[in-house]
C-alpha cells in the first residue's frame, strides 16, 4: 500500500506570537501541525497492518526539511519538499503544488490533518482530492483498509455516519483520532539515512492570494445584567440575540 501523509510546519502553539504587519519570525520556533502528527500515526498504523511505505509531503520553506526529517524519524520511508515560500500562506496555491507533484506518483491513500493551527482553513485537503479527481472524506473518527477497499466512520450530531468503497482515498483526521508515537533514537538515526527530496515546483504567481495584514482578533463584549423573573429574562434574552443577527 502506498500510503501520502500531507505535513505541514506550523508555529509551536505553546508559545507568544507578535505580530507587527506580520509574524515577527525572530525566535519563533516551529513544530508538525498536531493534527498531521495524527494523520502520520494513522498511516504508520495502516502499514503495520497492510504493509506498504509511507511518504512525506510537505509544501513551504527550505527550513521545513527539519518537520520533514521528524517525520522520518517517527516512521514515514520517504519525504517531499516542494519548495514554494511565495505560496505558503494560501491553500489554494499549496493544494495546487501538493496535487501536481502527488500526479506524478502512485498512492493508495492520502492522509491529512483537518486543518493547520495557525491558518485554520481546512481547504487544504479537500482541495487536492479535488483535484486529483478522487473522493474525500473529513474529520474521520475511525479508518479501516482491507483488499484495497476502505470503510471509513464519521462522527456527526447524532449519529456515526459509515462510508465503505474503492482506493484511492482521501480522509483528513481530527484532534484525538489517536496518540501520536514519538521518534526513538533509532528513528532519529535510520532519518538521517533515509531519502528526502527537495522538488522547485513551477508556480503561477498571478494566481496567489496577496496577505497584506495580520492582526489579533477584535475582542469586543460587553457585561448585560438580566433582571426579573426567569419569563422576563428569557424574553430580554431572545431580544438581545435578535439584534446581533
Amino acid at each position: 500500500m502506498n500510503i501520502i501523509v500531507l505535513l505541514s510546519r506550523t508555529f509551536d502553539s505553546e508559545q507568544q506570537i507578535i505580530v507587527q504587519d506580520g509574524v515577527v519570525q525572530r525566535d519563533v520556533q516551529y513544530m508538525i501541525n498536531p493534527l498531521d502528527e495524527i494523520a502520520l500515526e494513522e498511516a504508520i498504523r495502516l502499514k503495520e497492518k497492510n504493509g506498504g511505505t509511507i511518504v512525506a509531503v510537505s509544501a513551504g520553506e527550505m527550513n521545513a526539511e527539519k518537520q520533514l526529517r521528524l517525520a522520518l524519524a517517527i516512521g514515514a520511508d520517504f519525504g517531499v519538499l516542494l519548495l514554494a515560500n511565495e505560496a505558503k500562506e494560501e491553500p489554494s496555491a499549496i493544494a495546487s503544488l501538493l496535487s501536481s507533484y502527488i500526479q506524478t506518483i502512485s498512492f493508495d491513500i492520502i492522509l491529512a490533518g483537518a486543518f493547520a493551527m495557525d491558518g485554520g482553513s481546512g481547504q487544504v485537503g479537500p482541495r487536492v482530492a479535488t483535484a486529483l479527481t478522487i473522493p474525500f472524506i473529513t474529520n474521520i473518527s475511525k479508518l479501516t483498509v482491507e483488499n484495497g477497499k476502505a470503510t471509513v466512520e464519521k462522527q456527526t450530531t447524532d449519529a456515526i455516519e459509515t462510508y465503505h468503497g474503492p482506493l484511492p482515498l482521501l480522509v483528513t483526521v481530527p484532534q484525538g483520532l489517536n496518540e501520536p508515537r514519538l521518534p526513538t533514537l533509532a528513528g532519529i538515526m535510520k532519518a538521517k539515512r533515509k531519502p528526502l527530496d527537495k522538488v522547485t515546483p513551477s508556480l503561477h504567481k498571478a494566481s496567489l492570494i496577496t496577505s497584506v495584514q495580520y492582526q489579533f482578533p477584535i475582542v469586543d463584549r460587553q457585561k448585560i445584567f438580566l433582571q426579573g423573573d426567569s419569563k422576563t429574562q428569557a424574553a430580554d434574552l431572545v431580544q438581545l440575540i435578535k439584534k446581533r443577527l
